[in-house]
């Protein structure tokens, strides 16, 4: 028995964007803020989180020059792009 993995077997299951087409369609629309795919890679997934003003905090950022986008809006973001980097490698056999 061979256990060495080959390149091919371990390729990405989903495009960037059937990445981004599974998280509108399988998400529900409270999650939706507009996130974008950029690249799904063999072991990488960079997904972007465009600028919203009301994705900003009420906290100033250390100085006091500008705001930060809201943790709980981070926070839901990074869930986001987790679950697309779950499908990014298992997606089912239709979505490939």
């Amino acid at each position: 028995m061979n256990d060495q993995v080959k390149i091919n077997e371990i390729a990405p299951a989903l495009t960037a964007k059937q990445a981004e087409n599974m998280i509108t369609t399988n998400l529900p629309p409270i999650d939706h803020h507009g996130e974008i795919v950029e690249q799904v890679g063999r072991n990488s997934i960079r997904v972007r989180l465009p600028y919203d003003r009301g994705f900003m905090g009420t906290e100033p950022w250390q100085d006091g020059s500008g705001q930060v986008f809201s943790g709980p809006m981070v926070m839901g973001f990074a869930d986001t792009t987790m679950y697309a980097a779950s499908w990014r490698r298992w997606a089912p056999m239709s979505f490939r």
